[in-house]
Order: C-alpha cells, then structure tokens, then sequence
C-alpha cells in the first residue's frame, strides 16, 4: 500500500528548492527513517531522473521542472521502484 509521506516529500522539496537540506533540530526517529530515504533518493538520483524523464511528454523535461513537481515525480518513482519490493540493478 502506498502511503504519501508529505515530509518526506518537503524534504525532496528542500533539496531541490535550496540544493540543500536543513538538519532537524529533533533526531526522532521517524525523522531520521526520513533522512535516511532521502540519502537513499539522493544516491538513486541519476537513475530515477533518467526514469522520470523517459515519461515525460517529448519536449519536456526534469532539469525544467519547479522544484515541487520535481519532489513529487522522485518520491512517487522511488517509491514505485523500491518500496513494493522491486529492486532495480541500480
């Protein structure tokens, strides 16, 4: 079952937005699960922008993108790809 994570999205956001992510100043451990799947997108990043740009309609593309639409698109492929169990080589 897929469930949206607003948070984690914001961090993608972050990151995009600011080409940074600010620390949390509380180390929760829901928190740090959330810095730790970002870590994850980060390392992924080549791969799941490669995947989203194949889907884009022609003309368009990731790098053109506002930063909110570039969280979502991640987040929804990284989740698609690596959260149901499928595990691409990459």
């Amino acid at each position: 079952m897929f469930c949206l994570d607003k948070r984690k999205i914001f961090l993608l956001y972050q990151y995009y937005l600011l080409g940074e992510v600010r620390e949390f100043t509380d180390q929760k451990l829901k928190n740090q699960e959330r810095i730790a799947w970002l870590n994850n997108c980060q390392k992924k990043e080549k791969y799941l922008r490669e995947k989203v740009d194949e889907n884009l309609k022609e003309g368009w593309h990731f790098s053109h993108l506002p930063p909110l639409e570039k969280a979502i698109l991640i987040s929804g492929v990284y989740e698609l790809l690596w959260k149901n169990g499928n595990r691409p080589n990459n």
